[in-house]
């Protein structure tokens, strides 16, 4: 029984520490699945703390956007200009590529209709805490349209 107790109580140290440490940047990676498969419950448990926050249904201009962001980290320059204004491929190029491997999605938001309007989506680089905010063309992403990512901003 104290046994049970313990491991229950490492458990939620594990995850209350995860959850405060975690605060300033948690989210799912631009360059992981959002999703992790956990062999434990507790493991889980701390996994689901992690995972972007989300208002709305932006799900297709998010992935979109971490498309670009996948590419612009791996230097795949044609793809980003498929997938990004001209404005935004000349901001990306003026902030410079130093740790352009480790932004990670921390949110994404659009209005009530996410096929009209535009997404926010936002990442967080691990190695600088620099925050960046792309936004995607809501009907441009939904159609696999080129051009999606209409702005970028950096903050930090």
């Amino acid at each position: 029984m104290n046994h049970t107790i313990c491991n229950r109580a490492a458990v939620l140290a594990i995850a209350a520490f995860a959850g405060i440490a975690g605060a300033g940047v948690a989210g799912g990676s631009a360059l992981a699945t959002p999703h992790s498969e956990t062999a434990t419950d507790s493991s889980a448990e701390v996994a689901l703390a992690q995972e972007p926050q989300s208002a709305g249904h932006p799900k297709v201009s998010a992935e979109y956007a971490d498309r670009m962001v996948r590419s612009w980290g791996v230097g795949a320059d044609s793809k980003v200009r498929d997938r990004a204004v001209q404005t935004v491929i000349d901001d990306l190029a003026a902030h410079g590529d130093e740790h352009v491997s480790r932004w990670h999605r921390v949110a994404a938001d659009t209005g009530a209709d996410p096929k009209v309007g535009t997404t926010h989506v936002a990442y967080v680089n691990l190695d600088t805490d620099e925050t960046m905010t792309l936004r995607v063309d809501n009907a441009r992403s939904d159609n696999g349209d080129a051009e999606a990512v209409r702005q970028v901003r950096f903050h930090g």
